[in-house]
């Protein structure tokens, strides 16, 4: 039981260890939970706790489902340097489940990036000395 739960705390902790919570941090805690239970369903003979890890792992897989349509929670994962791009590689299946792939998340930051940048920079204004 305790291992089952541990995931949990971790996520709390690092949540709650931080002055605010940052939406970098939404995407890879919620994939990494739905991880972690699944795992801890499969490994470990917990049939007293079945419904409750069911409904879990349904919550959790809703808010995942909310978080995978924020377009500034997938870029502020890609942006940070603990995430980037290679936490949505190496987690494209469970994105697969969730109708999405790491290559959608990357055209997704790059539609925003253009958004607010000018590519390539518009340096025609600029003098060369």
């Amino acid at each position: 039981m305790v291992d089952f739960l541990h995931p949990l705390y971790e996520a709390t902790q690092i949540i709650c260890g931080e002055d605010y919570p940052a939406i970098n941090h939404a995407l890879p805690l919620y994939i990494m939970l739905l991880k972690r239970i699944s795992e801890a369903s499969n490994q470990y003979d917990i049939s007293p706790m079945e419904e409750a890890i069911s409904s879990m792992h349904q919550k959790l897989s809703k808010y995942l489902q909310l978080l995978l349509q924020k377009t500034p929670v997938i870029c502020a994962s890609i942006l940070d340097p603990r995430f980037k791009l290679k936490f949505f590689i190496v987690h494209e299946a469970t994105l697969a489940r969730f109708g999405t792939t790491a290559n959608q998340c990357l055209l997704c930051f790059k539609e925003q990036a253009k958004k607010h940048f000018k590519y390539p920079p518009d340096n025609s204004s600029k003098q060369i000395s």
